[in-house]
């Protein structure tokens, strides 16, 4: 993949950045005195908000399809759509999620279904129905596959997330071998890596087995699950946060290094999430190649998530001090 093949779609990203809010926007917002106080800072910002918004409330429907329209802008733009994928293709496994539980509930979900992703709702649809892939990639079908196998084995709701959530590691972990980026390789790495690392933490104090944990995590990072796996069952929590915190990106889990069985899982993700951050800060310094896509749709999401929280916060008339704390890293800051 040639960094010049990037040179428009990164002019476009440019571009697109100048419309992220900015700080003074944001304090505008956590200022606001009431819900209209808080929309008529957002209408002058480029989001465009339905004029009956304080009637239906329905924040949801305009600031996805903002989102909506930016992964179809990049995926319209990318040389390399899997790209994009790397971010889409969790929603696609959310849907899968939904899907599979209203069908095996006999229920209607739809209103969870989000249409971000790389495969559109009904193509899911028909192939959990009929095995039929229509042009998926392999590890997307063999996930729908082992899905259907598990359920008619254990008839188990909760397992369809667990086997989806790795299913869609597994799956950007596919892309990393055919992308030609160095840098976007090293990402997916790191990502996968940190997942993991959350997710076997979590089982562990959970006392799950090794066959448990060998099934939830993906092989496709840096950390192999040979070298995870006999910690892991040793029930050692400081080797195994050891084993990341050397990786390229571990330096800030040094600090939980030694706590053992005491490991503070909230705080553990706090800082896989600013590790996700500070990674997503240093793409958007790149000057060419893929990686300010990658950073764009992610600060965007972010923007999309914060609005989303002040929204609906100063509607329950919350507090700016309790907003202020759940909100997620700021494009530029």
């Amino acid at each position: 993949m040639q960094d010049v093949a990037y040179g428009a779609i990164n002019t476009t990203v440019r571009v697109r950045e100048t419309t992220f809010l900015t700080k003074a926007d944001y304090e505008a917002m956590l200022r606001a005195d009431s819900l209209a106080d808080a929309i008529a800072v957002l209408r002058k910002t480029d989001y465009h908000v339905p004029d009956d918004i304080l009637e239906s409330k329905d924040f949801e429907a305009f600031l996805n399809q903002s989102l909506k329209a930016n992964y179809r802008e990049l995926y319209a733009g990318v040389p390399d759509a899997e790209v994009i994928d790397i971010l889409a293709l969790r929603y696609d496994y959310h849907n899968l999620k939904v899907l599979f539980k209203a069908w095996y509930a006999d229920k209607e979900f739809d209103d969870m279904l989000l249409d971000f992703g790389h495969y559109s709702v009904d193509s899911l649809r028909h192939a959990i129905k009929t095995d039929e892939g229509r042009d998926m990639d392999s590890v997307m079908h063999k996930a729908i596959s082992d899905v259907k196998t598990y359920y008619e084995d254990y008839e188990d709701l909760n397992g369809i997330s667990i086997l989806l959530d790795n299913a869609y590691l597994n799956h950007i972990g596919s892309i990393k071998e055919r992308i030609d980026s160095p840098e976007v390789e090293t990402y997916i790495e790191a990502i996968i890596d940190l997942e993991n690392l959350s997710t076997i933490i979590r089982a562990m104090k959970q006392g799950r087995s090794q066959g448990f944990l060998k099934v939830i995590t993906s092989d496709q990072g840096t950390v192999k699950q040979e070298e995870l796996l006999p910690l892991a069952d040793r029930h050692d929590f400081d080797g195994i946060i050891s084993l990341y915190a050397h990786q390229a990106y571990g330096d800030a889990l040094e600090d939980y290094v030694g706590q053992g069985d005491a490991v503070d899982v909230v705080a553990l993700d706090a800082t896989i999430a600013e590790i996700k951050a500070q990674m997503m800060k240093n793409a958007n310094l790149a000057a060419f190649g893929p990686l300010p896509s990658l950073a764009y749709l992610y600060f965007k999401e972010n923007e999309i998530s914060n609005i989303r929280l002040i929204l609906t916060a100063k509607d329950y008339g919350l507090p700016k001090e309790k907003i202020e704390e759940r909100m997620r890293p700021i494009y530029g800051l």
